[in-house]
């Protein structure tokens, strides 16, 4: 017995013996926390689930709606999922934090829907207390809807519906965060506000949002925001705001990091940057489009900083009254534009699309001093009102992605450049112009009796917009 005992000690030190598989726990309405939580015999409450999962294990929870007087953070390395379409609820906390808080890498919360949550929120900076829904400080928020969330008092106070922070890198992907209140104050900024250097959000829905300013995405530091469709969030007017005074960024803020492959439309302000408000970082492969701003602004304002804007398509944006920059408006700040369209935005004044700002390798309704800047004479867009494709890839100018060699895909996710077109007949904008788009099979037939004996029939093909 002691040999063996010896041996199977030896052979756990090399690894040979396996590990305990994961376990799966379950967690529905009609349970009992007395229960194994096994799929015949679910555990009643989501903290027996949590309490009982180790590293590895998931806990499933039913359909239905959990209401939590308490909040809950995720501190274990397992999967915490929801059943159906997102049809498990989660609702309330505390009201001093966030009803989710993940602090774990390697945990993964999907498939939930966290809804109507409030908080007692800030007085100043959005960043000096917890969200309302979900903090994101380690782990991945997957596959999930947060709504209605608000401040409890939100003529005095502030608080976004998700925050990733920490120094830990966190994810949300595929979430739909919408019909927010930010709040009526000062600082009621972001729905989703990105304030960690490695945070990532990818593919997700910002819309229907309301607040003061930044009202659906706030982004600083270094985080990455990719894939996304920002739309329909409104900053408020000045009656409906406590504080009176209107704010900038409809749509999105960005103090640093990156904005990227993503759809900025139909957001609306009644201060400047119906679209995007920028005081630093970089937007790159992006449509902003049909944004309205009753300042500067319609599509981009920035007024602080340096910011980058390449490969973006941005048209159909609206200033007003005597604002200026429908489409890109620049003031006391650096704004660099590379290899964007820029066409069709609409200012009360005339020849207002653009105001300050710098331009290369650009498509623009004026004359501007820069590389390879064009002039238009016409909409390059597509007539579908998507400011997605352009109509011809014949641009006379050179594809700046073969000198900015981290940019390697375009908005559709295609390489950049795509091979077959030539540096001096390039595409500009979010998206590389394809040539297969253009393949076609063409049958050409005739009868015997149409060609002569020992005659010559000739077919003449032309093609359209490909440079």
């Amino acid at each position: 017995e002691v040999k063996r005992g010896v041996l199977l000690a030896a052979i756990a030190a090399m690894g040979l013996v396996g590990s305990a598989s994961a376990t799966t726990y379950y967690v529905a309405k009609g349970g009992d926390d007395g229960n194994d939580g096994s799929s015949e015999h679910p555990f009643a409450s989501v903290s027996k689930g949590l309490e009982a999962a180790a590293a590895g294990d998931t806990v499933v929870v039913g359909e239905g709606t959990w209401e939590f007087a308490g909040s809950m953070t995720l501190s274990k390395a397992i999967t915490l999922r929801g059943s159906g379409d997102r049809e498990t609820v989660f609702t309330g906390g505390d009201g001093t934090m966030a009803l989710l808080t993940l602090n774990k890498t390697g945990l993964v919360v999907e498939n939930l829907t966290v809804s109507d949550c409030q908080i007692t929120g800030a007085t100043a900076s959005i960043w000096q207390y917890p969200p309302a829904g979900v903090e994101i400080k380690a782990g991945w928020l997957k596959n999930c809807t947060v709504r209605n969330c608000q401040p409890k008092d939100p003529s005095n106070n502030n608080a976004s519906a998700v925050r990733l922070t920490g120094s830990t890198p966190g994810k949300m992907s595929d979430c739909a965060i919408t019909n927010n209140l930010c709040g009526l104050t000062q600082a009621s900024y972001g729905a989703v506000c990105v304030g960690s250097d490695q945070a990532i959000v990818e593919n997700c829905e910002i819309a229907w949002n309301r607040g003061r300013a930044a009202v659906g995405l706030f982004i600083t530091k270094n985080g990455t925001v990719t894939g996304c469709n920002i739309h329909d969030n409104r900053a408020l007017t000045a009656d409906e705001m406590a504080f009176k005074t209107v704010g900038n960024g409809a749509g999105v803020r960005i103090d640093g990091g990156t904005l990227k492959n993503s759809f900025v439309t139909n957001n609306v302000t009644a201060g400047a940057g119906g679209g995007i408000w920028a005081r630093g970082g970089t937007i790159e492969n992006c449509v902003i489009a049909n944004n309205t701003a009753a300042g500067n602004g319609g599509g981009i304002i920035a007024n602080a900083g340096t910011t980058g804007v390449r490969f973006c398509n941005i048209g159909g944006n609206t200033c007003g009254g005597s604002a200026t920059g429908a489409g890109v408006s620049c003031e006391n700040a650096t704004l660099n534009c590379i290899n964007d369209i820029i066409y069709g935005n609409f200012a009360p004044t005339a020849d207002k699309e653009l105001n300050g700002g710098t331009y290369s390798y650009c498509y623009l309704p004026v004359e501007k001093s820069g590389a390879g800047n064009i002039k238009g004479s016409a909409s390059p867009f597509q007539a579908d009102g998507s400011y997605l494709t352009v109509t011809s890839a014949a641009f006379p100018g050179v594809d700046k992605a073969t000198e900015i060699d981290e940019v390697t895909t375009d908005i559709l996710g295609r390489t950049r450049p795509i091979v077959g077109i030539t540096a001096a007949k390039s595409d500009i904008g979010c998206c590389e112009f394809d040539p297969s788009a253009l393949d076609a099979t063409v049958t050409l037939t005739a009868s015997a009796a149409e060609i002569a004996v020992g005659g010559e029939l000739t077919f003449t093909l032309e093609a359209e917009g490909f440079g």
